[in-house]
């Protein structure tokens, strides 16, 4: 993936291993590795600022613990909470609930990072990028749960959402 191979994921320090190198991500449930959650655990969400907290559900979610991301980002009141409340509704099928947390979160800041990643690889489709691109969230919702599994292009921009909340919520921790 163009964008991935140029981008410095070493930047995210102990979040690095958690962000998958292959650029997809489970357009529902997804398969989970159990020898990873001790080592999401000690993350310590609890300790940290919103952001930080963030980035923690995020990296349970890209590694497919929808509960453990769940449980963090219920209980965190910001728009990037919301949103991250919306993708994990999302991936566990319920589409009208995910919407709703799109919109509450009204959050957009890191779109344009969407749609450059998204425009630049080759791995998307035209097909997605002219139904998707400028990236709409309520709209991937309405792709997802057409396509339920399987669709290449959108595990892949649905991987580029999810880096995007998580980068933009890291920058924030780290006071960027």
């Amino acid at each position: 993936m163009q964008n991935l191979e140029n981008l410095d994921l070493q930047q995210y320090g102990e979040f690095t291993r958690f962000i998958p190198t292959e650029g997809r991500m489970s357009l529902g449930w997804g398969e989970t590795d159990p020898t990873l959650g001790s080592d999401l655990k000690k993350l310590d969400a609890s300790a940290k600022s919103d952001f930080y907290r963030c980035c923690v559900a995020a990296v349970w979610m890209f590694q497919g613990f929808l509960d453990e991301s769940h449980s963090i980002s219920q209980e965190i009141d910001t728009s990037e909470g919301s949103y991250l409340h919306g993708i994990m509704h999302r991936r566990e099928g319920d589409y009208s609930n995910a919407k709703y947390w799109f919109r509450k979160a009204r959050v957009n800041s890191f779109f344009p990072k969407i749609d450059s990643w998204a425009q630049s690889d080759p791995q998307i489709d035209d097909s997605t990028r002219q139904s998707l691109i400028p990236f709409d969230a309520t709209s991937l919702v309405d792709a997802v749960e057409s396509q339920k599994s399987g669709n290449e292009s959108l595990e892949r921009l649905t991987f580029y959402e999810l880096l995007a909340v998580f980068d933009h919520c890291f920058d924030k921790a780290c006071g960027n």
